[in-house]
């Protein structure tokens, strides 16, 4: 046998070893293989075009691929014990990994659509919105009666406030009640009556006026003075501070 032919099947001896080896060990790898889990986080809320991960557990530690893993509908990429999963379209999807007899738990993943997503997000904000419109318009309807504030006093329509003839031709129905009254706190006044356009005094009590010129009181009626809870002056000069 020439040496030439003796190198050639010394060279195929070696290379057929080596890939049996490689074959033989991978063959083992595999084989040892003993349990694939793949786990998911707990919340199942997953939307289109979101990448989803999976990650892998193998028992002992094992390189998985795509080819290994079943998915229909969706796109896979795997990163040494991560999966990364994409889906187009909404629906259910079913995923597993199997290498040989090792079959991993199945995991269900419902998709919603990107856009109902926002679409449902944005309309809960709406709602959200709507709601503290309608409380702040019930606030503020509710103000508006509410005749102790004196900027409310202020805007009042006149037919919240009752004239002061009106006052003295019935003071049995206007005493001890509460309403609205205006008049005029003369420059040389101390804050303590006001006059009536129609020339009636009537005598403040209360709550302390300090602006002369017209004004408009809101509180109760005893029947001879009107007890103010609020006021509001339409000047802003102020009452004359009296000598002690």
């Amino acid at each position: 046998m020439n040496k030439t032919l003796k190198k050639g099947l010394a060279s195929g001896l070696v290379l057929f070893l080596i890939c049996g080896c490689s074959s033989n060990e991978e063959e083992n790898k595999t084989s040892s293989l003993k349990s694939i889990e793949l786990e998911l986080d707990d919340d199942n809320k997953y939307y289109t075009k979101e990448t989803i991960e999976v990650e892998i557990d193998t028992n002992p530690d094992y390189q998985l691929t795509e080819d290994d893993f079943s998915l229909f509908g969706g796109e896979i990429e795997v990163k040494k014990d991560t999966a990364y999963l994409t889906f187009k379209s909404a629906g259910t999807f079913h995923v597993y990994a199997q290498v040989d007899d090792v079959k991993s738990n199945t995991l269900t993943i419902t998709i919603k659509s990107s856009t109902s997503s926002s679409t449902t997000s944005k309309t809960k904000e709406e709602i959200e919105d709507n709601k503290e419109d309608e409380k702040e318009e019930v606030v503020e309807k509710k103000d508006k009666n509410d005749l102790t504030d004196w900027e409310n006093l202020r805007d009042a329509d006149s037919s919240k406030v009752i004239s002061s003839q009106d006052v003295i031709n019935a003071k049995g129905t206007y005493t001890d009640q509460t309403f609205a009254m205006e008049g005029y706190v003369p420059l040389d006044g101390d804050g303590t009556y006001m006059e009536t356009s129609d020339g009636q005094r009537i005598s403040l009590t209360g709550l302390e006026i300090e602006y002369t010129g017209k004004i408009r009181v809101y509180g109760t009626f005893d029947g001879n003075s009107f007890k103010v809870r609020t006021y509001c002056a339409y000047s802003n000069t102020k009452v004359k501070e009296q000598d002690d």
